[in-house]
């Protein structure tokens, strides 16, 4: 037995209903997960400043230690002849 028209369209509109409803799904997912990539690659470049800074620091710090004792050594032992 064939379907009426009215089983027709009320079929029609329930499959285009779901499938506008898994398409805004969709694309409402798409761009959270775009947006919260963005921002853990934000927060690890941020990271990655701040460790580089550190490390500069530090870095820095043992070249003053060090150009401090060369100093210290020469005022010991003096000027060299």
């Amino acid at each position: 037995m064939m379907p009426s028209l009215a089983q027709v369209l009320i079929h029609t509109a329930a499959i285009g209903g779901i499938t506008l409803f898994w398409a805004d799904f969709t694309v409402k997912t798409w761009r959270m997960v775009r947006r919260l990539t963005e921002e853990i690659l934000v927060e690890e470049g941020e990271r990655w400043r701040k460790m580089k800074k550190e490390v500069r620091r530090e870095i820095e710090i043992e070249d003053k230690i060090k150009e401090f004792a060369e100093d210290g050594v020469e005022k010991k032992t003096g000027p060299p002849n």
